[in-house]
Parts: C-alpha cells; sequence; structure tokens
C-alpha cells in the first residue's frame, strides 16, 4: 500500500497536507475558503452556470443548484414544481436574468424542444418516422 506524502499545502492555512487533499482537516471542518473561491459558482460542460447551495432540495449530491432553478423560484416566490421546467428564451443557458426564463410544464418544454418522442431538437417541418409513400 502507497503511503500519502505530504508534498502539498493547504490552501487556506499552508499547513503541510496529504497530495490528494486540498485543505488541512481543521480548515475542511471549519468551512474555511481559500483566497480564490468565487462563492461555488461555475459554468458546467453542458452550459448551465451551478451555484453552492446544499440545503437546497433541488441540490446535487455535492450540494450544488442550477442558477437558474434559484431565480425562477425567486421570481415566483415559491418552489420550482418536479413537473416544471425552466426554458431560457434566448437559449443561451448561462443567460439567467429573470426576463429570460420562463416556467413552464415538463411535457410544455419537451414539445418546444421536440424531444417527446425522443428526437433531439428537429427543424420546424420535420415528422417523425415520416414514411415516404412509394
Amino acid at each position: 500500500m502507497d503511503r500519502c506524502t505530504l508534498n502539498k499545502r493547504c490552501l487556506v492555512c499552508q499547513r503541510p497536507i496529504d497530495d490528494r487533499a486540498s485543505h488541512c482537516p481543521s480548515c475542511w471542518k471549519l468551512g474555511r475558503k481559500p483566497n480564490n473561491w468565487k462563492g461555488g459558482r461555475y459554468k458546467t460542460p453542458k452550459g448551465y452556470m451551478v451555484v453552492h447551495g446544499p440545503g437546497h432540495p433541488r441540490a446535487n449530491q455535492v450540494g450544488q443548484v442550477s442558477e437558474h432553478i434559484l431565480v425562477a423560484e425567486k421570481l415566483l416566490g415559491r418552489p420550482i414544481g418536479v413537473d416544471e421546467a425552466i426554458h431560457h428564451l434566448n437559449g443561451i443557458r448561462d443567460d439567467n436574468r429573470p426576463e429570460n426564463l420562463r416556467v413552464m410544464s415538463s411535457l410544455e418544454h419537451k414539445k418546444l424542444h421536440g424531444t417527446l418522442f425522443g428526437f433531439g431538437q428537429r427543424r420546424r417541418g420535420t415528422v417523425p418516422n415520416e414514411r415516404k409513400s412509394s
């Protein structure tokens, strides 16, 4: 079994730490953040902005929530239901301005994007599984 080495330093207090860690145990327990902490906000590979929100009902396993969900909930004054979706009107996934978001039913959102039958974003005028008559 390989041993851990103490070549790395804590991002907050600069104490030597295990190479696999980013914080020393005391800073981790106290919830201290390094100087380059940006509030837990970053862009996902799919283009959505997520923020740190561990207590939110729609947070993932590591406590991150999509920012557009938080903006829409604040705008409506209520939580977004599990049968609701948030549509970005201009199609830009990281544009979470309230005027760019529209809350709709999940079914309506799937119809809007043409994904109800699993065909992705179809072009206008195309019909899925259309057969040509011979």
